[in-house]
């Protein structure tokens, strides 16, 4: 693939931008060790100070990966959007962006940063693609201790921690051991505040994925009509949001999450008022008013219910395995059928690989930059490397639904090690490609997927 080429119909990229981008992008494609920048510049010709220089200079990514999907024929297939967050460590107080986040790896909230990621999911293949790449805003949140407080006064001041100093709060104790135990009516988590820190997070990070979206919408529109998410962003904020980017959400929902049958429209003249509109609310426990298909091993029940938490009706699909576990599908979208919905939340999991490999092979996450500007430049740097990667291994692969990231980077690095040692011999590693030897050296150390 010329990635030259396709740089260059980005608008507003000067010249020195391309040139140092299609370097930049080769690079991510076969080193080796740490993707920080002193590391990258020891693999191609190009100075240190120029690559901080162009990394804190604003790109449009999203824009590249289009074009590099369109011209592989990747969005002439069925392509739905899906959007996640993962953890990033980072260490450090200067760094912008950087607040306490949920890691996965650790199970709890551990400080560094944390990218939302807007990618592509080919239905066909079965595989993700990065579209836009954006730090989650750092949170300037308290982190509230709440501790027994023993004194033998009646009043005491305790010290709550923040990220940037500390600020005191009465506490006014009554008898000499006391809790502070108040909840939040909407998450219940235990506070020591009048309004709720979590709450408000959890609303700024709506905010910020929304706007995300907004700013990749004139691409999303040309490709699809919905967005796959988890259940976190089973939020009334973030439903609405999408709908009015033009958007349908499929997403999961909590198992005790509230919904109503909806009645039939069948009038009663005999009796006065508003004909009714519901008819019972929903219990996972009874499945009798489904309807029940088979499909691929898993039985779903399908229905059209009425959701008070969103104010809108919605397809509803409760997913049961052969352990009768249930899981409780829901899609904005009435039109889909329940085998569709089903299969697009099943290819969200693909967003996960583009995580997985990006951290384990590309350098996700080993910037050494403090700037957000820098930050965001190498993430999507090394996401947009991972398509290209992706996208040439399907183009030369025989069957393209077998793909080893590590392989084919390997090989790319043995290329480029033959390549390099031929230049100094003042041979044309041209002439040699279709030898069988150099066929040998190259896939040195490849493995299978």
């Amino acid at each position: 693939m010329d990635i030259t080429s396709i740089i260059s119909t980005i608008p507003k990229t000067s010249k020195p931008q391309i040139k140092f981008l299609s370097k930049f992008l080769r690079i991510l494609c076969f080193f080796s060790g740490k993707a920080n920048i002193k590391n990258l510049c020891r693999f191609g010709n190009i100075k240190i100070r120029t690559t901080h220089r162009q990394i804190q200079k604003m790109f449009k990514f999203n824009h590249l990966n289009y074009e590099m999907l369109k011209a592989q024929g990747v969005l002439e297939h069925k392509v739905v959007a899906a959007m996640d967050c993962s953890f990033l460590k980072k260490s450090g107080e200067k760094t912008e962006n950087i607040g306490y986040f949920y890691d996965a790896n650790q199970g709890k909230t551990a400080k560094g940063l944390e990218m939302s990621l807007l990618a592509l999911i080919d239905l066909d293949q079965n595989t993700a693609y990065t579209l836009d790449a954006k730090l989650s805003p750092g949170t300037q949140l308290k982190r509230e201790r709440i501790a027994k407080i023993k004194t033998d006064r009646l009043e005491r001041t305790r010290k709550v921690e923040e990220f940037d100093d500390y600020q005191e709060i009465q506490v006014t104790t009554i008898r000499k051991s006391s809790y502070i135990h108040r909840k939040c009516s909407q998450c219940h988590h235990v506070i020591a505040h009048k309004s709720c820190s979590f709450c408000e997070k959890i609303e700024s990070k709506i905010d910020f994925f929304l706007s995300q979206m907004n700013d990749n919408i004139e691409i999303l529109n040309k490709i699809t009509k919905h967005i796959v998410v988890d259940g976190f962003y089973a939020k009334h904020k973030f439903i609405n949001g999408s709908k009015a980017l033009n958007l349908d959400v499929i997403t999961k929902l909590r198992s005790d999450c509230n919904l109503k049958y909806l009645a039939e429209a069948i009038t009663k003249p005999s009796k006065k008022g508003a004909p009714q509109k519901y008819d019972g609310k929903f219990i996972i426990s009874d499945l009798s008013r489904f309807e029940k298909i088979d499909h691929e091993g898993s039985i779903l029940y399908s229905k059209l219910m009425y959701s008070p938490q969103f104010k809108r009706q919605l397809k509803i699909v409760i997913v049961q395995n052969a352990e009768k576990y249930h899981s409780i599908l829901c899609s904005t979208d009435l039109t889909l059928s329940a085998q569709e919905i089903f299969r697009i939340y099943s290819a969200r999991f693909q967003i996960e690989y583009l995580f997985r490999d990006g951290k384990s092979h590309l350098g996700l996450g080993d910037a050494q930059v403090r700037k957000e500007a820098a930050l965001n430049f190498q993430n999507n740097a090394c996401l947009t490397a991972l398509n290209l990667l992706k996208l040439e291994n399907r183009k030369h692969q025989m069957q393209p639904e077998v793909i080893s990231i590590f392989s084919y980077k390997h090989q790319q690095y043995n290329e480029f090690l033959i390549d390099s040692v031929l230049s100094n011999l003042d041979k044309n590693p041209k002439f040699y490609k279709n030898q069988s030897w150099y066929t040998a050296l190259k896939n040195l150390g490849s493995i299978s997927a």
